[in-house]
């Protein structure tokens, strides 16, 4: 159980010469690990969102209401998305909380054997897609890729 030992999540440097800084090591294994804004968030391999100061801290449980927690990102403004495998469905929450504490977590959309998450921000020349649409459409896309 290294990740106990060691830690499940670490802050590294581009400078080689620099030390690993431990932020966290509450659970054995992280599957998704995003950032939002001074806020670290990452999951472990059942029921957990946790999250920690990116300066360091005391990590703190976030929603305990997900069933195989398998990724997330955030949106650049102040929602965090949760991909969930074991529901099969992708969940939203606020992100921009100054203290760390738990939340309600709300269903943004289902999707199958939901996996990864990424969100990518589209031009003003581009055509528009409801955001629950075009992450269904990225999710997918992690899930083809990892198999």
């Amino acid at each position: 159980h290294l990740g106990v030992e060691v830690g499940s999540l670490v802050r590294g440097s581009f400078d080689l010469n620099a030390s690993v800084t431990v932020l966290a090591k509450n659970t054995v294994k992280s599957y998704g690990v995003c950032i939002a804004m001074n806020n670290v968030f990452y999951t472990n391999n059942e029921q957990s969102l946790f999250a920690v100061k990116k300066t360091g801290g005391n990590a703190s449980e976030i929603s305990n209401q997900f069933e195989k927690p398998r990724g997330c990102a955030w949106d650049g403004d102040g929602t965090l998305y949760v991909a969930d495998r074991g529901q099969g469905s992708v969940f939203s929450l606020a992100s921009n909380m100054h203290a760390l504490t738990k939340t309600s977590i709300c269903k943004a959309f289902e999707m199958e054997d939901a996996f990864g998450m990424a969100v990518l921000h589209a031009g003003c020349s581009r055509p528009s897609y409801t955001l629950a649409g075009f992450l269904a459409f990225i999710v997918g896309l992690f899930r083809a890729w990892t198999m």
